[in-house]
């Protein structure tokens, strides 16, 4: 098989056969899911499936595995459980991927966990427990971070390779040494020091990734239209939310299509493109950081700050779950519709932090935070912890601007 950024691909060879698995519908329900969620309503590339990444770690994993096996560091069972996992890791992943995941009560690995055992005879054909994938899928096995580890898991190479070729981003880092000098070690997945500096790299492609693609704010906006969609549908029993986990985008958008709600059709004509996704009205941020998100061509816009303490507690307030009825106040604020008021809660500073990281140098292992001074990261961490509430209403927009202390009174009641 070939697919875009991924050398040819082997289904089926003495390592392992995942045909059986591939042809199950949970698997190819993947090609039905956007990697990227609302990404192409912003970057028109954005397009690229779940399932094109899944082959993707895949094709990493069974790569890097012949090379641990040819070296004796990993048995072939060990192999063929971790490439199986590698092509299962986002089984559980809902409709447009992370899009409606902070509202639920549980995210895409438990859901992932649920639809394994209804795939146990598909995963038994590729000679592997099922059992096993769900100890990897909950990281109650220490070779599962090979996958799923935050800075050097196959899961977190793929996709900022995939992820990055289908927007334009450019400057990918040289993933080929990392994974060279990745290996198990003791029991961890560690790499050794001679990558320095290409880790390093790849953690700073990795910040400005998350900071132009994933959460940039129009995605964000995005991102919560979705949202919106979903809080409606799930107010007015429109679709069937038991069924949400096994569903597809598509899927999705077809119950958005046949509705008759008015206001699920406002949001879904937006969808489509109808009318613009909203502009920032205002900006909440740490006290001495509002200087990043001044700019002299958004007249409407307001920054406030707010000292550490009075953040932190703003932004305990201010969710994705309690973003609709935060919106509500907001619109009152602003005299207008609770359907054109956009809040997007602070960016979770944790991606912006270097992962837990082991580096071998020598015999010696040592954590990647010892190596590297922190106060770079740290700074990142709290310029990118910010408030936005935004309108696709000019005249909205211009009140939260004028009435910027009320709004911001209103989201800490």
């Amino acid at each position: 098989m070939r697919i875009p950024c991924s050398d040819e691909i082997v289904l089926c060879d003495e390592m392992i056969d995942i045909r059986p698995v591939l042809r199950h519908p949970f698997v190819q329900r993947l090609g039905h899911i956007k990697q990227l969620g609302q990404t192409s309503l912003v970057f028109l590339g954005g397009k690229h499936t779940r399932l094109e990444h899944s082959l993707g770690t895949f094709a990493l994993a069974k790569k890097q595995c012949a090379n641990w096996l040819r070296r004796g560091l990993i048995k072939a069972d060990d192999a063929r459980i971790l490439c199986l996992f590698a092509l299962l890791h986002d089984i559980g992943h809902f409709p447009f991927s992370h899009a409606f995941e902070p509202l639920m009560e549980y995210g895409h690995h438990k859901n992932g966990s649920d639809l394994l055992f209804a795939m146990r005879e598909q995963i038994e054909a590729c000679g592997v427990e099922a059992s096993a994938i769900e100890h990897c899928m909950r990281e109650l096995s220490p070779l599962s971070a090979a996958v799923h580890h935050g800075l050097l898991g196959w899961d977190k190479i793929d996709y900022m390779i995939r992820d990055a070729h289908h927007t334009g981003f450019g400057g990918m880092p040289e993933t080929k040494f990392i994974m060279a000098h990745t290996l198990p070690c003791d029991g961890k997945v560690v790499v050794e020091k001679t990558a320095l500096h290409e880790i390093l790299q790849l953690k700073n492609f990795m910040y400005g990734m998350y900071m132009r693609i994933y959460e940039r704010s129009k995605v964000a906006y995005a991102r919560r239209l979705m949202q919106k969609m979903y809080e409606r549908m799930a107010a007015t029993d429109v679709f069937l939310l038991e069924t949400l986990g096994s569903s597809t985008d598509t899927e999705f958008e077809s119950h958005c299509m046949a509705s008759h709600d008015e206001e699920l059709q406002y949001h879904y004509q937006t969808y489509l493109g109808a009318r613009n996704l909203p502009q920032t009205g205002l900006i909440i941020c740490l006290e001495g950081l509002g200087r990043y998100y001044e700019r002299s061509d958004k007249t409407m816009r307001a920054v406030v700050e707010l000292d550490a303490d009075a953040f932190q507690e703003l932004s305990g307030k201010v969710t994705w779950k309690t973003a609709a009825r935060l919106e509500a106040n907001c619109a009152a604020v602003a005299n207008c519709r609770s359907r054109d008021v956009f809040i997007q809660p602070s960016r979770n500073p944790r991606r912006y932090t270097l992962p837990a990281t082991i580096v071998k140098d020598g015999d010696t292992l040592r954590n990647l935070s010892e190596i590297v001074p922190p106060d770079i990261d740290q700074d990142l961490a709290k310029r990118v912890q910010l408030i936005r509430v935004g309108t696709s209403d000019p005249k909205a927009l211009e009140t939260i601007f004028m009435r910027s202390g009320d709004i911001v009174k209103t989201l800490g009641e």
